[in-house]
């Protein structure tokens, strides 16, 4: 198989040679339940910790085990090689974390011809050769951060972006979304040249001072993630601009949260980890109990989002939106 191409290594072939057929068919129950892997980048972000807590809860719950496992780096190759380590142990299924989303066809497309159900979870592939998709709707959650933000500023004055880097699609989705509401329904808001930060704090809250010099009616900044967020909100204070120019950062991890009650931030645009952990396993369940024909998942699954400022943050609701280690 071509799975054994794509990662050089001897245990890799055998794996290939020895995995059964036909995904789409349901697979009994082993006498110790099923078994799936998850496989992830970055696996030691708090979103994923927080997703874990609520895919492991509904693990028990169906009788699953699971195998969690990830990179530590954001790097495909790595990604790809703990996928082969998860795969090398002949899991009834695998959800699957794709960080490229070309990288990761044709190994999807390979196990799941030899027997192996492939779900991808929070990113997507190009070609959907996969069972399901599950994750945020970046485009639509970048479009209603526009219309809270727009509100928050009186529809009027600069604003500017930041984001990762320019061949990062996630983080793109975020801001274009943004951006074609504001470009389309507010025309007394300015979007400055869209600045790309690199997930790097420090050059956030230097492109962060650089432009708030140059554009002394800066109203609001709109980072993709957390690095760009604590940057700006660093240089801002250090301005005395802290609460004068809004800012809206994208994820809802525990120390962005902390900003976010200091009034560093003003609002977060927070994914639900715990809902898609929660969905991921259900929908696993459902194809090896099922079989994939049967079992009739739709393609597109997205989980909300929530826009939390100071004056929700502590409702009961908000709760699941924040990516909290604490499984409690």
């Amino acid at each position: 198989m071509r799975l054994c191409r794509l990662i050089a290594g001897a245990a890799v072939v055998a794996l290939c040679a020895a995995m059964p057929a036909h995904a789409q068919d349901k697979k009994p129950r082993p006498e110790g339940g099923y078994n799936v892997g998850f496989v992830t980048a970055s696996v030691g972000l708090t979103f994923y910790q927080a997703m874990k807590c609520a895919a492991e809860a509904t693990a028990k719950d169906h009788g699953v085990n699971l195998i969690w496992q990830g990179s530590q780096s954001i790097s495909p190759r790595d990604e790809l090689q703990v996928l082969q380590a998860v795969a090398s142990q002949s899991p009834d299924g695998i959800l699957l974390v794709p960080w490229d989303s070309t990288a990761f066809i044709a190994p999807t497309k390979e196990l799941i011809d030899a027997g192996t159900p492939v779900i991808t979870v929070d990113g997507s592939l190009t070609e959907p050769v996969d069972i399901q998709n599950i994750r945020t709707s970046n485009l639509e959650a970048g479009k209603q951060a526009a219309h809270d933000l727009a509100k928050m500023i009186g529809a009027k004055g600069s604003v500017l972006i930041l984001t990762a880097s320019p061949g990062n699609a996630v983080q793109n989705e975020r801001w274009a979304g943004f951006k074609e509401v504001l470009d389309k329904e507010y025309p007394d808001v300015h979007l400055l040249d869209v600045q790309y930060i690199e997930s790097n704090a420090s050059k956030a809250a230097s492109v962060t001072a650089s432009v708030l010099t140059a554009n002394p009616d800066l109203a609001a900044i709109y980072a993709t993630q957390d690095a760009g967020a604590e940057g700006a909100a660093n240089a801002l204070r250090s301005a005395g601009k802290r609460g004068e120019v809004k800012v809206v950062g994208y994820d809802a991890t525990e120390r962005q949260v902390e900003l976010l009650k200091a009034g560093d931030l003003d609002a977060l645009v927070a994914q639900s980890p715990r809902q898609l952990g929660k969905i991921m396993v259900e929908s696993m369940v459902k194809v090896l109990e099922e079989g994939r024909e049967a079992a009739n998942l739709p393609y597109q699954v997205f989980t909300p989002v929530k826009f939390l400022t100071r004056d929700n943050i502590e409702d009961d609701d908000s709760k699941g939106y924040i990516y909290s280690p604490n499984c409690e």
